[in-house]
């Protein structure tokens, strides 16, 4: 079972708002979890403003697409770590078939791997072959 399936047992997906996107941007590029204090730092082109750190936070709780990863020491006090509970690519994947059927889905792919340079094709092929195997 991966993330996305843990995510779908629970709750579906909602769409991310621009400020909670920026915020899950932060996280899935992070090799680590980070505190509230660490996105902050992290978030250069932010849209939002600091004291709405927390509701952006509870909000992403709420819809399980981050968990809480454990504690840091911050100078005196603990602080909870945050990482994201779903990819990137599988959040992406999700948004861009939900609510298609198998042929629409099928289309999409076919669409998506006709723009793929020669390369890109060599490496989807080996994906698929691994897969197959």
């Amino acid at each position: 079972m991966n993330n996305l399936d843990n995510i779908k047992e629970t709750k579906e997906i909602g769409t991310l708002t621009k400020k909670e996107l920026e915020m899950m941007t932060v996280l899935w590029g992070s090799d680590t979890a980070l505190t509230a204090s660490e996105i902050l730092k992290a978030s250069t082109d932010k849209t939002w403003k600091d004291k709405s750190l927390h509701i952006l936070i509870n909000s992403l709780l709420k819809k399980n697409l981050i968990v809480v990863d454990g504690f840091k020491k911050m100078e005196k006090v603990y602080a909870r770590s945050f990482k994201p509970a779903i990819s990137q690519t599988d959040y992406i994947w999700t948004h861009l078939t939900s609510g298609l059927d198998k042929k629409k889905r099928r289309n999409l792919i076919e669409e998506i791997i006709k723009n793929f340079d020669q390369e890109e094709l060599l490496i989807a092929k080996q994906i698929i072959e691994c897969i197959i195997q």
